[in-house]
């Protein structure tokens, strides 16, 4: 696997992936678990993440970390005494297990694994923005939407703010700031943001330093983001 086209190995993992995030629902798994006074534990956390597993029984889906995260962060939720930083601690808790004793498909886990568990942290700092309903943007373009030259400028501005390149950690920023600059176009309609969404994230992952080769780590890593936009777009409301 290691070893074929890149571009024969990110349509593979497209293809695996053609199920959606949206069909694989974990949220009953947390929901209904009994109601109580005390957070769980890590025993408890860990359990969660097998039973995630069994969720996924007839399938690794890339697609479902969204959910897994989205699911767990707002389970955790429930306790107000409970800091966001304990909240996210105890979400990359159970994503890492649930990593651990998971198989994923074409690449080995020895070499998966370590790259899983450095993308979560970023994607679960993404995840307070798929949990608020309107993102407030100052519509100040008179454009009906940014032309290829003026997305591949903010490209490169976005690029040119990070001095050592961008990386994996600062995902969670690229995406903040694309939306914001995409929902600056009054103008163009929900699909058409999306669309330039996608495409400036999709760029800034390819110029990324990541770990490992990146015709293996950057299909993957969109694999996983793009769930995120596609919940992004389902909630929010562009002001």
């Amino acid at each position: 696997m290691l070893d074929m086209p890149a571009e024969h190995f990110e349509q593979m993992l497209v293809s695996q992936n053609d199920t959606s995030s949206s069909s694989y629902d974990f949220c009953h798994l947390v929901r209904d678990l009994p109601v109580r006074a005390t957070p769980p534990s890590e025993a408890e956390l860990k359990q969660i993440a097998e039973n995630y597993k069994k969720q996924l029984e007839q399938g690794f889906d890339w697609n479902c970390f969204a959910n897994i995260i989205t699911d767990t962060y707002r389970y955790l939720s429930q306790w107000a005494t409970l800091s966001p930083e304990v909240r996210k601690a105890n979400t990359l808790l159970v994503l890492n297990h649930f990593i651990d004793i998971t198989d994923t498909p074409f690449v080995p886990d020895e070499y998966t694994d370590p790259l899983l568990k450095s993308l979560m942290a970023p994607l679960v700092d993404v995840l307070d923005m798929t949990l608020q309903p309107v993102l407030p943007v100052l519509p100040s373009q008179t454009q009906p939407a940014p032309t290829a030259e003026r997305m591949k400028a903010f490209i490169n501005e976005m690029k040119a703010t990070f001095a050592d390149g961008v990386q994996v950690s600062d995902i969670s920023t690229c995406l903040k700031s694309t939306l914001t600059f995409v929902g600056s176009f009054p103008f163009l309609d929900k699909a058409g943001k999306k669309a330039c969404v996608t495409k400036i994230v999709d760029a800034l992952i390819k110029t990324a330093n990541v770990p490992g080769p990146s015709f293996i780590v950057v299909p993957i890593i969109k694999q996983m983001v793009h769930p995120y936009i596609d919940q992004i777009f389902e909630k929010l409301t562009f002001l």
